[in-house]
């Protein structure tokens, strides 16, 4: 049918499984539609499904649609934008976590690390002994989990991040210890010409200098991904210091407005950003962290 598209939707475990789970329910939306009824689909599908096809949606004029996923026992999700072509179908991969997500850590090792990134392995080892790290459940009964999705989330997202050259993972350093792996971000030192790296490119926006010290005291010189969901973050200290620059780097759940709301949220509940949220926001960018949560 002219000026329609197919939305391919398959749906995973908090393992990066096929969902094999619940009954899930389905509702595609078009927030920008001039009918009181927004919504295209409603529906819910049997136990254990995982894969559904919608037709004859709407692509003539470029549409973009909220895909929304609900089951019980778990987090509601939602995909935005989905983006359908009139030529070819398009696929959408969506995961929901459990209300009480559990990260696994079984298959992470130094060695592991070492294989899929060399260079955060050299600069996270070159501080945190391996003991260390795994320990940090241990040390921390209370946020050690917490701490090391934090560091295995920015990791990935460092990976898939391209600067003017290489990747962003590229100019990290060190971690000069345990304290650096924090709860929402890490304190490294990285390559001293790592923001001349990110000055000006089209993925990132710069931020106010007064603005950013509020925030993140002593990195002033900030850069914020451009995407509406799951931003990356690296902030830096005005001058490096014994050939390194000390840097703050963290992942937003929030862009613009949204993050600010995010950050008054924060300091009124004095909460983190969740990272067991940025799994599954990474997972929507097609990036994969160090390890799985329990499904």
């Amino acid at each position: 049918m002219a000026g329609t598209g197919i939305i391919n939707v398959s749906v995973f475990n908090a393992a990066r499984q096929p969902w094999g789970g619940p009954e899930v329910r389905m509702v595609l939306t078009d927030p920008f539609a001039n009918s009181s009824n927004k919504k295209l689909v409603d529906k819910t599908l049997k136990k254990g499904t995982n894969q559904i096809v919608l037709e004859g949606v709407p692509a003539d004029a470029g549409q973009r649609y909220i895909l929304f996923l609900d089951a019980d026992g778990h987090r509601s999700h939602s995909v935005f934008p989905v983006k359908p072509a009139d030529d070819v179908p398009t696929p959408v991969n969506v995961m929901l976590i459990p209300n009480d997500p559990a990260p696994d850590f079984s298959a992470f090792s130094y060695n592991e690390l070492q294989l899929r990134s060399p260079q955060f392995h050299q600069a996270l080892s070159g501080g945190v002994a391996e003991g260390d790290f795994l320990g940090l459940p241990k040390k921390d009964s209370k946020f050690g989990l917490v701490r090391m999705a934090a560091v295995l989330n920015i990791e990935a997202k460092l990976r898939a991040t391209a600067l003017r050259e290489g990747r962003a993972v590229d100019y990290v350093r060190k971690f000069n210890n345990l304290d650096c792996c924090e709860r929402d971000r890490i304190k490294v030192e990285v390559a001293a010409e790592m923001p001349a790296q990110v000055k000006g490119l089209k993925s990132f926006n710069e931020l106010n200098p007064d603005f950013n010290e509020v925030n993140h005291k002593g990195f002033p010189v900030s850069f914020k991904e451009k995407v509406a969901f799951c931003s990356l973050q690296l902030s830096f200290a005005k001058k490096p210091q014994a050939g390194t620059l000390s840097a703050d780097i963290d992942i937003d759940l929030l862009t613009d407005v949204g993050h600010f709301g995010e950050v008054i949220r924060n300091k009124i509940t004095k909460l983190k950003t969740d990272p067991f949220t940025v799994y599954v926001l990474l997972f929507d960018q097609g990036i994969r962290p160090l390890y799985t949560l329990k499904a």
